[in-house]
């Protein structure tokens, strides 16, 4: 199994090795400083909600590359950018194994812009306009499957998978099942934020683990029952709980937005989604567009189940007890007034001609950006020493650097 999940995952399409599976213990120490956040959302007034016809009864929602996808009773669709249109993303004619996924259980990003599809058919990724079926379905039932995470890309890319009874981080050809020494709670979640590295959910607390030195930090207890989780693209990790919605900062900082006035019960979060800068959040009382320190109500829905995703336009999809919506939340991107400005503050002190012995390029330009926007991309998202800008010059969160992403994947418009 060990080998079968990871070369099914980590690499496009070439599957296969078997290996021996590593067991992680991770010893439980020290704990966090929470900063609570109380206060309401704001009410800033509804956005305009369209309901949106699906074929078959939406369950889940991911994002494949700048596009919301939906996971429904019959397959995955795929949404378009600006305009009412869902397509299929079908399974690939030419594979052996099944020619469908049927009922979709659950979605997960990849940092490549690709996808990962639990079904009741198994286990698929996306590639090249298709799905095509992983071996590991053929290891361990699909359903079985109760989250997964994806963090890193190409040969560094890392998962994180939550079966209904264990835990697994598969890296490198191998798989390690987890564990939290003292616990008795099983792990039920766990996202991960970067090398080796990941936020979990373990009953009713939630912890920092670090396979490197074998320990988990306990950041939160009395959360209540956790329903799910979203990373940004800088690996700020935010958890949907009882208690509100608890954020984690790549830099350490840790907060709970209660989402209620102070000395009220809390508000529980339904679902949360985090994309292109944007952090949204699914309660009873609404959609609630997540900020710094504050927090608005910008969706009428009332509901207890549901799913999130965020398009690079910014417009947020959710499913609402079975039916599928999508909230006018965003706004254009233009390289004139929003990328150019980005690249003239964080990029060309290095880029131009003579300052430094970084290539010459001039990315306020329009053509020239366009022609370099999926390589920018990908360093902004990178992980190791690729990443620009280069640590040591600045460090950039998703939020800062979002708009690059949203102009790339969203029609580079000028």
């Amino acid at each position: 199994m060990a080998h079968r999940l990871a070369a099914a995952l980590l690499a496009s399409t070439a599957f296969g090795c078997t290996a021996a599976e590593e067991r992680g213990a991770l010893g439980v120490g020290g704990s966090a400083e929470l900063r609570v956040i109380e206060g309401a959302p704001s009410a800033a007034g509804a956005v305009p909600r369209a309901g949106m016809s699906v074929d078959a009864e939406p369950h889940v929602l991911g994002t494949i590359g700048g596009v919301v996808a939906i996971g429904t009773a019959d397959g995955v669709y795929a949404s378009s950018l600006g305009v009412d249109l869902l397509q299929q993303v079908l399974v690939h004619p030419d594979q052996e194994g099944p020619k469908g996924t049927g009922a979709v259980r659950q979605l997960a990003r990849r940092s490549s812009d690709g996808l990962l599809v639990v079904a009741e058919s198994g286990l698929f990724h996306s590639a090249a306009g298709y799905l095509l079926s992983s071996p590991f379905g053929q290891s361990v039932a699909a359903e079985q499957i109760a989250s997964m995470s994806s963090f890193g890309a190409d040969e560094d890319e890392e998962l994180w998978v939550v079966t209904q009874s264990k835990a697994y981080w598969a890296f490198g050809g191998k798989l390690t099942e987890l564990s939290l020494e003292g616990s008795t709670a099983p792990i039920s979640l766990a996202i991960g934020t970067a090398p080796g590295q990941a936020v979990i959910a373990a009953g009713p607390s939630a912890y920092f683990a670090d396979l490197a030195s074998g320990s988990a930090i306990e950041l939160a207890s009395d959360l209540g029952s956790v329903q799910g989780g979203a990373a940004e693209e800088d690996g700020t990790v935010h958890l949907a709980t009882s208690a509100g919605l608890l954020s984690r900062a790549r830099s350490g900082e840790l907060t709970l937005r209660t989402l209620a006035a102070a000395g009220d019960a809390a508000t529980p979060v339904v679902a949360v989604a985090a994309s292109f800068g944007a952090v949204r959040a699914l309660t009873e009382q609404g959609l609630v567009a997540i900020e710094t320190d504050a927090s608005k109500l910008v969706g009428p829905s009332a509901i207890s189940t549901g799913s999130l995703a965020i398009d690079a336009s910014g417009d947020t999809w959710a499913v609402e007890s079975g039916a599928l919506f999508r909230y006018e939340t965003g706004s254009p991107v233009s390289f004139a007034a929003d990328v150019a400005p980005f690249f003239e503050a964080h990029c060309q002190a290095c880029h131009d001609p003579g300052a430094t012995t970084a290539p010459d390029h001039d990315f306020t330009d329009y053509e020239t950006a366009k022609e370099w926007s999926e390589s920018i991309a990908r360093r902004l998202l990178a992980t190791d020493a690729t990443t620009m800008p280069p640590p040591n010059e600045e460090v950039l969160t998703a939020a800062e650097y979002a708009v690059v992403l949203r102009w790339a994947q969203g029609g580079t418009l000028p």
